[in-house]
């Protein structure tokens, strides 16, 4: 794996520098002073033994470990915490130096450990990008969450159900859960939910089946060939972001089997999704939607998470599944600059996905509230609709297309 090569290489580049810097001092600096002096700028003296340079060799040491145990085990998230925070730190004082000693050479340092740091995010990026979207997370982050999601369109009937894990002061609450929608008999969103150990779970690849509460249910579903959607990107979390979401099965067609109350629900061909959020915290203040939509006999996928960074401000993530074309606005730029606003409970949503403009207006209807604990204390209550009504505009080189949906399920998580 080449990523795991890398990280070898760098533990040695990391060694051999440390040796260098510690016990090779005068002719490493004597180099330096060489390049030094053909830029134009002034050599770096010598320090000779300090306690400085004792503390540059313990550095060393540690990161040279550190990309070490990284080539081992990949999914070591402190570990590229820690390496990541060096290089960061290394650069921003290079750049003081140079600024403070008005001494390029410093500069030159600045752009080496820079080019390092960019390049070991994008190694942790790829890590990410290629683990399996409903694979547990390795470091056992304080909140992790699965869920699958059906709905038939002739008779309105919606299932969702849930399986979750959140660290609390006590220790792991572990919890199932099922929401039932009928709403064209007239009844109210049925939510179920139990521990784990009086409920049953079992998500693998191409089915969930399970129980909670006397409710029971048997989903599969079948690779639509559309991939999935990292609608936390990776690029964040490589940047540190304890937080995920992996749209897994994003234009899911699902057969369902399932017993409420001993009246028995079947469908198939029903669309939906399948996903896994993970995070150290619940994601406090996130408005989430999905549907997909009929082109002319071809599914569109529309998907998209808001989440606050500050008072006025927040991150979208915005991805479409279009003509056969996977197209996401996750950037830093289109993160910043996708608009999401909401007035009460409607939504709407704008973005540019490459040479796509895409619009959304999104209306829940039938809220059911479901109530979860969050790490450290406290609840979280997330309002989730399985029959909001969704329209989509795209423009692409001057053709404008809207679609329509009655059948999107849209999420707001806010504080109890």
């Amino acid at each position: 794996m080449m990523i795991r090569s890398t990280l070898r290489a760098y533990a040695l580049v990391f060694l051999v520098s440390g040796v260098a810097f510690v016990f090779f001092e005068r002719p490493f600096l004597r180099a330096v002073g060489w390049a030094a002096l053909r830029a134009g700028a002034a050599p770096l003296g010598a320090a000779g033994p300090s306690l400085w340079l004792g503390l540059t060799g313990s550095l060393m040491a540690v990161i040279a470990l550190l990309a070490l145990r990284l080539s081992q085990d990949p999914g070591r998230g402190e570990a590229w915490n820690a390496l990541l925070l060096s290089k960061l730190v290394s650069s921003l004082l290079f750049v003081r130096f140079a600024a403070d000693a008005r001494n390029p050479v410093f500069l030159a340092a600045a752009a080496v450990d820079g080019g390092i740091l960019v390049h070991l995010l994008i190694l942790r990026a790829a890590h990410e990008r290629s683990l399996d979207a409903l694979a547990p997370r390795r470091d056992a982050p304080a909140y992790e969450a699965w869920f699958a999601r059906a709905l038939q369109p002739e008779s309105g009937r919606s299932l969702w159900v849930r399986a979750a894990r959140t660290r609390t002061d006590s220790g792991w609450d572990a919890s199932v859960w099922a929401v039932f929608f009928d709403p064209r008999a007239g009844k109210a969103p049925r939510v179920l939910s139990g521990p784990r150990a009086r409920a049953s779970w079992d998500m693998g690849e191409g089915f969930c089946r399970g129980g909670v509460d006397g409710a029971r249910w048997e989903m599969s579903w079948k690779d639509p060939e559309v991939p999935a959607f990292d609608v936390v990107p990776a690029w964040l979390r490589a940047a540190g972001l304890g937080r995920g979401y992996a749209s897994a099965v994003p234009a899911a067609r699902l057969g369902v089997r399932a017993e409420l109350g001993g009246e028995p629900w079947s469908f198939d061909g029903a669309p939906g999704g399948v996903g896994h959020v993970w995070g150290e915290t619940l994601g406090r203040g996130w408005w989430w939607t999905h549907a997909i939509l009929d082109d002319g006999g071809r599914p569109a996928v529309f998907e998209a998470l808001s989440a606050p960074l500050a008072p006025g401000l927040r991150a979208t993530s915005v991805w479409l599944r279009w003509e056969d074309r996977t197209l996401s606005s996750c950037g830093p730029w289109g993160l910043l600059t996708n608009s999401s606003r909401r007035e009460g409970d409607a939504w709407s949503l704008a973005a540019r996905l490459g040479g796509l403009r895409v619009e959304a207006y999104c209306l829940p209807d039938g809220f059911a509230r479901l109530d979860y604990p969050s790490p450290g204390g406290g609840t979280l209550v997330c309002r989730h609709s399985a029959h909001a009504r969704l329209t989509l505009r795209v423009r692409e080189r001057g053709v404008e297309k809207t679609l329509h949906s009655t059948a999107a399920a849209v999420e707001y998580a806010e504080r109890a």
